[in-house]
């Protein structure tokens, strides 16, 4: 794992009850396999679920770059419908859970001032 991927895991982490709170479910998403995920988790003391993707089906699913063999540092929303409400990519890792969360509780768009990309 990055150093970004551990500051924005940790930062869920820290925000994850009020996520609960809001309804929402929330995952990272990793090209290190299972037992890589597995020590993250445990080592950074992780509330929120990983999901092991070393063949890139998520990734591309959602249109996720690759550097080297690490995932951009991507969020997306998807509402429980299935529909994605929101793709931001090259997020800030400090900032995004509290700004995903602001998304989650206003539906303001312009709850989101790091990355670029689309909300509904």
């Amino acid at each position: 794992s990055s150093s970004g991927c551990t500051t924005q895991n940790i930062e869920y982490t820290k925000r994850y009850a009020e996520f609960i709170s809001a309804k929402a479910q929330v995952f990272g998403v990793s090209s290190d396999d299972a037992k890589e995920q597995c020590a993250f988790i445990e080592a950074q003391k992780l509330k929120v679920p990983q999901i092991p993707d070393q063949k890139n089906v998520l990734g591309r699913i959602f249109e996720v770059g690759t550097i080297l063999r690490y995932y951009s540092r991507d969020t997306i929303v998807v509402a429980p419908n299935g529909q994605i409400v929101s793709v931001r990519r090259g997020v800030n890792p400090v900032s995004d859970a509290s700004e995903v969360l602001r998304f989650l509780k206003t539906g303001d768009c312009k709850s989101f001032t790091s990355g670029s990309g689309q909300c509904k």
